[in-house]
This record gives C-alpha cells, structure tokens and sequence, in this order.
C-alpha cells in the first residue's frame, strides 16, 4: 500500500477519472493488491468491501473525493498557492438559507468535458458538507 498508493493517488485533484471503466481499471489495482494481501495472511473475506473494512482502508475512489474536498479547504484558507477567485466563486444569494456560507458556484459549460473538472466536481461535494465540517478550524482536522 504504501509504494502504489501514492503513485495512484498523484495528482487525483486535478485528473480524476469520471467515466465508470476508468474507475473500475483505477480501483482493480486495489482490489487486486487486498486480495492477494488477505490471501497471504490468511484474513478471511467476502467481498472487496469487506477486505477494504478488515484492513482499515478506504476505496480509492472515496480516497479521492477526500482529496478533493482537502484541497478545496486549502484553496478557501489561503494553505496553497493558488488563488481562490481564478478557480471559484462563492454563490451568493439572499435564499440561501439552507447551506453553509461558504457555498461555491457551479459554473455551467458549453462542453461535457469540462463538466468533471476539478472546480465542478468538488464544488458538488463541497456545498453538501454540513456547514460544521467547511467552517472546521484545524489545519490536521480529518474528513470522516
């Protein structure tokens, strides 16, 4: 895990595979890996899930999203060197009552391509964050 990992995982914020092959191709290396892993060592398993719980690990995909919902936290508090107005905007409107303060537009585009951008995709995730989580104070908080 800890040699392909991070390989897998480089650059996830900016290229995450939307289509559903690429991320069953992406998560095969995982699921290949646990189970060789439970075999070896004798843990008994029913499914990729279950190997994924008894080996306190997450799914690759879900290890994304994560990253995703990081990074934006770093763009919003200044923790990267990245502007926040060049890749968002916060959605302001007098009904918004229901969501966090920090909600961010979505951009609508001409082309499917840009639909699963980084800014796109995460700003989704991110304005569903109870607003608790998006206003958490601590750099090393860790998203559940």
């Amino acid at each position: 895990m800890t040699f392909v990992r991070p390989i897998m995982e480089y650059g996830s914020s900016i290229w995450s595979p939307y289509m559903k092959n690429h991320i069953i191709t992406i998560e095969s290396v995982q699921r290949s890996f646990t189970k060789t892993l439970c075999r070896r060592c004798n843990i008994p398993f029913n499914s990729y899930m279950d190997r994924l719980q008894k080996l306190n690990i997450r799914s690759l995909e879900y290890r994304r999203l994560e990253n995703d919902i990081i990074m934006v936290y770093k763009i919003i508090n200044k923790l990267v060197d990245l502007q926040f107005e060049s890749i968002f905007e916060f959605y302001k409107s007098p009904y918004n009552t229901r969501r966090h303060k920090f909600c961010l537009k979505l951009a609508s585009f001409k082309y499917m391509a840009y639909k699963h951008t980084f800014a796109n995709r995460a700003a989704k995730v991110w304005n569903d964050l109870p607003a608790k989580l998006v206003t958490i104070t601590s750099k090393t908080a860790k998203v559940v």
